[in-house]
């Protein structure tokens, strides 16, 4: 709880996945991965009640041999692969509705910290907006992107598209993370997303952000996870030589 706001917070965990076969216990850095966004919860200052949403046994039950109680079956029609998360989303906060706030942890981001989740709470509240997402920065600019024909000849976009003229222009922009969603109950039930015109957004340090997909970005994740300390001394150290 926060400024006397209770929040919920909901770690989906489906089965099935196409590109990394059951991801969500698969083993990294010792661990099922669904494992470090149950830890990052339960570090949390501010969340209340964890809620485990899953079709899989062998999440559920990894989940209550660790402590956690509130655990949904999740039913086969909100299992499926284009299955919206949004709608898992709206099916557990029917269940628990009793809440002011609800956070979405994905299990696919295991570098998420729990500072980072109390921080964007928090940023969200003192904003005054309905709802907040994480971000980071982009590295490639839109105007360096391209789209090719069905021949896979280039399609010249109305950008100046001279390299030489365009290779110092700064970035400023950014993309969605993927590992904090949060939103007020009413607003979400209300909108059916988290993203409206009064979101708020909270810039996620990059080494602790993943969004996993397949098993590149496992393998990326793990070696990151297991170099931390050693990465983070480093990022440290190359942000002092900027100043």
């Amino acid at each position: 709880m926060i400024y006397g706001k209770t929040i919920l917070a909901i770690i989906p965990a489906r089965k099935g996945s196409k590109r990394l076969k059951n991801k969500n216990v698969k083993i990294f850095c010792g661990k099922p991965l669904v494992y470090w966004s149950l830890l990052c919860a339960k570090s949390s200052n501010f969340i209340d009640k964890i809620v485990v949403s899953s079709d899989d046994d062998e999440v559920l039950k990894f989940a209550k041999l660790n402590g956690f109680k509130d655990l949904i079956k999740r039913p086969a029609k909100l299992s499926k692969n284009n299955t919206q998360m949004i709608d898992v989303v709206l099916h557990t906060i029917s269940l628990f509705s009793n809440f002011d706030i609800v956070i979405l942890l994905q299990p696919t981001s295991p570098l998420r910290r729990s500072v980072d989740v109390d921080m964007s709470i928090k940023k969200m509240i003192k904003s005054k907006s309905k709802s907040c997402v994480s971000i980071i920065e982009s590295k490639i600019n839109p105007i360096f992107l391209y789209k090719i024909n069905s021949k896979g000849k280039l399609l010249v976009n109305n950008h100046n598209n001279s390299y030489d003229t365009n290779k110092n222009l700064k970035n400023n922009f950014y993309r969605i993370s993927g590992d904090i969603y949060i939103s007020f109950l009413d607003q979400l039930k209300e909108k059916k997303t988290f993203f409206t015109r009064n979101t708020s957004t909270y810039l996620m340090p990059e080494i602790y952000s993943s969004d996993i997909d397949n098993v590149n970005d496992f393998s990326i994740a793990e070696l990151i996870k297991k170099n931390l300390p050693r990465l983070y001394k480093m990022t440290r150290i190359d942000k002092s030589d900027k100043k």
